[in-house]
């Protein structure tokens, strides 16, 4: 039997993908994160299974050139 998908509050979230609450909540709006479940009438939470999609599919950082200052 499968087991069912941890369900993670605001919180949990914000700490697992490093992104401010109000970035949270803008990228959703905007399409760009997963939907949240409702939990209540008051409050919502993601799936954990959403959240490592996400995570995963976020593409690699371009390496940068190291540029030396001059002293």
């Amino acid at each position: 039997m499968q087991q069912p998908d941890k369900i993670l509050r605001t919180a949990e979230v914000m700490q697992m993908t490093g992104m401010s609450r109000s970035t949270l909540w803008r990228a959703y709006r905007h399409g760009d994160f997963p939907t949240p479940i409702r939990i209540t009438d008051k409050s919502v939470g993601w799936r954990l299974s959403d959240v490592q999609r996400w995570i995963a599919d976020r593409p690699e950082a371009e390496a940068r050139p190291c540029i030396k200052r001059a002293s």
